[in-house]
């Protein structure tokens, strides 16, 4: 199964999600 990371950051703080392949969040 596969798995998609996504990344924001910004000046003050970052944020990651992780959802699979079926569009369901896996982690904030």
């Amino acid at each position: 199964m596969a798995y998609f990371l996504g990344i924001d950051t910004s000046t003050t703080s970052s944020k990651a999600l992780i959802i699979d392949e079926k569009g369901k969040v896996v982690s904030v």
